[in-house]
């Protein structure tokens, strides 16, 4: 088989291990400490430093294996 198209059904879930992205960050923004969700999206922390970016995350569920 050369090459592979996801074939996406409703009816049958999918399991989506990272998302990748690109956010601004102060200069004073040294690691990632933590990664949580937020009311907008997503919030990365590095010490005292909290970014919050845009990420839709209602497609995301949790399922039961």
């Amino acid at each position: 088989m050369k090459g592979s198209i996801a074939k996406l059904d409703p009816a049958t879930p999918m399991t989506v291990n990272y998302i990748f992205g690109v956010c601004a960050i102060p200069a004073d923004f040294a690691r990632v400490d933590a990664v949580e969700p937020s009311a907008t999206g997503v919030q990365f922390r590095s010490g005292n430093v909290t970014v919050d970016t845009g990420l839709y995350l209602d497609w995301l569920k949790e399922t039961q294996p």
